[in-house]
């Protein structure tokens, strides 16, 4: 398989796997036409219903609906669609009560109930109310084999649901009548709606199940309503309706919410004489928190202790239970005096169900409340086993309290309570999650030396530990450690191991892991296959990153958006803009959801190659997506604004931010400071600086380079220094870009020497200058004819690094060519060549100038043939540089002949080229 992977630097994208080859996408993804690509950006036409693919003209005609609809009643959807299609062109009268009650049953029967429920929706409201739609419903049953239960149930919803209650009543009543059972939840929606309409007194028509009266009382104490929860209670008890303690305690809690305290002891009172009543914990759970609010501490234990000396015994569940719902209600004090009492009156729960509630209040996060309980165990009683502490350990540890998770474990110890592996294996993961790996080695030691044979998870996490501190070498060692102590590799070690190789563009030694899960037998999961197409796009290997993806696919793996948004970055990156949006549709109906993250890769995708307009385009998408825009995703579209120069636009779009209830951050405020800085506009750009600072945010170092630049562009020199200054004293890191922005501005103000002292204090401070700094001091040097301060640097980074690109060498280049030195251009073109660094356009088009300035036409010409065979496309300015030779020597066939080639390879000519034809000749 890897043997066949070949780098191709123009990938083509027919290798997406035919999961994703949908009917849309028929065509490679490499031809996809301008108008396709368009369509790709503003979304997809819906498919649409066509009837004639399925009967005849003759069969549709109005009178055919109901048997047409029967016909289609396998087939629901298309039967919808039908049903909708004929109301378009026949009008809602084509369709009679019976045809409406075919399409109600034919989508009952497989569960769709929301377009069941616009169809009986525009039943009622078309005038179909008039006919009995209960008894229309019956004919079907026998027909359509649907639930009667579940069809009348639904029918009698969408009557609740448009506000119908006596009609709805109706419905339920005659179900009965006919011996049908209502469900339960058309029971308790009919109740809650009798509630809403302040018609309470029609439940007792319903039903005299206990829940829908608990559904009713619930609904009055939530609208505050207790004196008619109370009434309602006491004509259960006079009607003879059991009343059970959920409606007791309903009550109790509801006029606790509205601090009738004082008639809840009554209420109390009068249930524990109630013959064959006792309140129970969910009494207390329901009274004991408003007690602890109210200030009644004492009242609430008395309860307690006469609760609970009514109780015969507490199952673990209702302990979990009632501590559970007290500790969200914010009443810890109130469930560890409960748990207090509990354990002296029952000797329970025992540790395993202490364990379980504690586990549920770390699941949630709620380490506070799981500490305080941790010490009542320990103190009271029952006494932590090693499954407690390894449940609090845990929380600590995933919450990034690894002190506390240390102090814990010598807790631990000094209990005589012996550590497990899995207690050792949770330390050694919050150890190796903070990056403190070499501790972790330590804790492995100390297992091995209580006895203990750490398995494959503590290995792996000392692993992975030295993977995320960038420790590729020492993550290996371990890895052969873990060989030779018998310990066998799983597939998150292996899994492990290739996401660090791919993170240091290892890439070869990666797939020599991805070889060896496949050659011992082990099934690579979707991270490992996404570590090494993150890797392949990383090294710009997108060809092969696609065949990997394709490679996944085929072995049954189905790929989530974290491998999407991969592979659309990779892409992106590439600058592959109208493959990266098919692949991302692709995705979309394939069942991927779609992410913010995904959006903003596009966005700044089509920033970076300038295409602004269609990051405008995606922008405009996300929301019907049913996603919201984050800071990164008005940060990038503000950036496309301030790029197309639409500056007011730009601003518009950030006030929109800060209303909408995001707060821009540095980058945001950096985006439209370049902005105007960019159109000269630096006033503008102190504006947004100030509304930075302002807003409490200090500015980062790339906001100082953005305002140095704007400021060296329009000359004020001395500002340049002041706001320099101003940022070593307010603490910004100055980096390699602040020294390089500094350089590049004296250079282009002329005033290298002013330069060159910025360079000798970057030194200074041991900042190693880029190839950018170098390569900019070459250029200055260049520009002023100083060609062997020029050579000086260039040697420079030949010795000692970093070594030159080809923008260094055509500075050099074109130096020598306007110095009339064309020998040594030439000669550091062969350097250049043979150093393995390609030459660009610019390196010919100098060149040529060069030999062209001396008269040697012939060598000129064969340089510029050189760049043709190279595969480089020259621009306006290399074409004019060689016609204007020609033109000055006479050679004005040669120049016209020059001139139609690069008219035919598509370059327009510019105004300094129209000049040179009508001079010489006459075009």
């Amino acid at each position: 398989m890897l043997s066949s992977f070949k780098v191709h630097r123009k990938p083509s994208l027919h290798l997406v796997p035919s999961a994703f080859n949908l009917s849309f996408c028929k065509k490679p993804i490499d031809r996809l036409s301008k108008t396709e690509g368009k369509d790709a950006l503003n979304g997809l036409p819906e498919s649409k219903f066509d009837p004639f693919d399925h009967f005849s003209a003759a069969e549709l005609q109005p009178k055919n609906m109901e048997s047409i609809l029967y016909r289609l009643r396998s087939e629901p959807i298309s039967a919808l669609r039908f049903f909708e299609w004929s109301e378009r062109h026949f009008g809602h009268s084509s369709h009679t009560t019976s045809s409406y009650c075919s399409i109600i049953h034919i989508l009952l029967r497989r569960g769709l109930l929301e377009p069941a429920g616009r169809i009986v929706d525009r039943m009622i409201q078309c005038g179909k109310e008039d006919c009995d739609i209960f008894d229309a419903l019956s004919s079907g049953f026998g027909e359509y084999g649907s639930n009667p239960g579940a069809v009348y149930g639904f029918l009698a919803a969408c009557y609740a649901h448009l506000g119908m209650l006596d009609e709805t009543v109706s419905i339920v009543g005659r179900m009965q009548e006919v011996g049908i059972c209502p469900p339960d939840d058309t029971l308790k929606m009919v109740a809650a709606l009798a509630v809403d309409n302040d018609r309470v007194g029609l439940i007792w028509k319903l039903s005299s199940h206990q829940s829908i009266f608990e559904v009713v009382i619930d609904k009055l104490l939530r609208k505050g309503d207790v004196k008619k929860a109370r009434e309602l209670i006491d004509e259960m008890e006079k009607r003879g309706c059991k009343l059970n303690m959920t409606a007791d305690n309903a009550l109790i809690e509801g006029r606790l919410k509205y601090s009738q305290v004082g008639d809840v002891k009554k209420r109390v009172s009068l249930a524990s004489n109630r013959k064959g009543t006792k309140h129970n914990l969910e009494t207390l759970s329901a009274v004991v928190p408003v007690l602890y609010r109210s200030g009644q501490a004492s009242e609430a234990g008395n309860l307690i202790g006469e609760v609970l000396r009514e109780m015969v015994n507490v199952s673990s569940e209702e302990y979990c239970r009632i501590i559970d719902r007290l500790c969200k209600e914010g009443c810890l004090s109130g469930a560890l005096d409960i748990h207090k009492k509990l354990f002296e009156r029952f000797r329970a729960p025992d540790i395993i169900a202490c364990n379980k509630m504690l586990g549920r209040l770390c699941n949630r996060n709620d380490i506070g409340a799981a500490h305080r309980f941790f010490l009542a165990f320990a103190e009271g009683g029952p006494l932590p086993s090693v499954v407690t502490y390894s449940i609090v350990i845990r929380a600590y540890c995933e919450a990034g309290k690894l002190e506390e998770a240390l102090e814990l474990y010598n807790v631990m110890l000094q209990s005589n309570v012996a550590p497990d592996l899995v207690v050792y294996s949770i330390l050694l993961n919050g150890l190796c999650k903070l990056g403190r790996v070499r501790d972790g080695c330590v804790l492995v030691g100390v297992a091995l030396v209580k006895g203990l044979k750490p398995d494959v998870v503590m290995y792996s996490s000392v692993i992975d530990g030295f993977v995320k501190i960038g420790n590729v070498e020492k993550a290996f060692e371990f890895y052969i450690q873990t060989l030779k102590v018998g310990i066998v590799p799983n597939i998150v070690t292996y899994s492990t191991l290739i996401d660090g190789l791919c993170e240091k563009g290892r890439i070869l030694e990666a797939f020599g892991f991805f070889c060896r899960i496949i050659k011992i037998g082990l099934e690579p999961s979707i991270l490992t296959y996404s570590s090494l197409i993150e890797g392949l796009c990383n090294t710009r290997n997108i060809n092969e990153a696609l065949e990997m993806y394709q490679h996944m696919v085929l072995e049954g793996h189905n790929p989530d958006s974290v491998v999407v948004g991969i592979l659309i970055n990779g892409l992106s990156n590439e600058g592959l803009m109208k493959d990266a949006v098919r692949f991302f549709l692709k995705a979309m109906d394939a069942g991927i959801e779609p992410n913010i993250v995904m959006f903003n890769t596009l966005m700044e995708g089509f920033c970076r190659v300038g295409k602004s307009e269609d990051a405008l385009k995606i922008f405009k998408q996300i929301q019907s997506n049913n996603l919201f825009p984050d800071v990164i995703t008005y940060t990038m579209i503000m950036k496309a604004i301030a790029d197309k120069k639409e500056l007011k636009l730009a601003l518009n779009i950030f006030f929109q931010m800060i209303k909408r209830g995001f707060f821009p951050d540095a980058v945001s405020y950096c985006a439209l400071i370049d902005g105007f800085c960019k159109q000269k506009k630096i006033a503008d750009g102190y504006k947004v600086f100030d509304m930075m600072m302002r807003a409490g945010l200090l500015p980062d170092t790339a906001t100082y380079n953005v305002l140095l630049n704007g400021l060296f562009k329009e000359g004020r020199l001395e500002e340049v220094s002041h706001l320099f200054h101003q940022l070593n004293k307010r603490g910004a890191k100055v980096d390699v870009i602040t020294y390089n922005t500094m350089i590049n501005g004296y250079c282009c103000a002329n005033k290298i020497d002013e330069a060159l002292k910025f360079y000798e204090e970057m030194k200074t401070k041991r900042m190693e200058p880029s190839i950018v700094t170098l390569t900019i001091l070459a250029d200055a040097f260049c520009k002023r004819r100083k060609m062997d301060e020029a050579l000086q640097i260039l040697n420079g980074m030949l010795e000692k690094g970093p070594l030159p690109n080809v923008v260094t060498y055509s500075c050099l280049i074109d130096g020598y060519c306007k110095a009339q030195d064309i020998q040594s251009a030439y000669d550091l073109y062969d350097q250049m060549v043979e150093g393995t660094v390609s030459p660009n356009i610019i390196t010919y088009s100098s060149l040529v100038h060069g030999f062209c300035q001396e008269g040697r036409l012939e060598e000129a010409s064969l340089v510029f043939q050189c760049a043709l065979e190279k595969g480089l496309m020259p621009d306006a300015v290399a074409y004019g540089i060689l016609l204007h030779a020609y033109c000055k020597a006479g050679k004005l066939s040669e120049a016209l002949m020059l001139y139609h080639r690069m008219v035919d390879s598509g370059v327009t000519p510019d105004s300094f080229i129209r000049s040179i034809l009508a001079e010489y000749i006459g075009a």
